[in-house]
């Protein structure tokens, strides 16, 4: 099921496309801070985390934070 989704979404596109997934964009260019918000049990906190840091890693200036729910 998740195959077929993934498959639907991405379509003939490649998984690392930045407009997919903003994890695999060029950060480079932010010239804005960056506020990224996730939950402790967010399926997606790792990924937020990732973001961040590649934010960060780039020379933006990212914030991360985290809600405890």
């Amino acid at each position: 099921l998740v195959d077929r989704a993934v498959a639907a979404y991405v379509g003939s596109a490649s998984p690392d496309d930045p407009r997919l997934s903003p994890v695999h964009a060029d950060w480079t260019q932010i010239t804005t801070p960056v506020l990224v918000t996730t939950g402790s049990i967010d399926l997606l906190h790792s990924d937020c985390s990732r973001l961040v840091r590649d934010l960060t890693a780039a020379g933006a200036q990212a914030t991360l934070v985290l809600v405890l729910w």
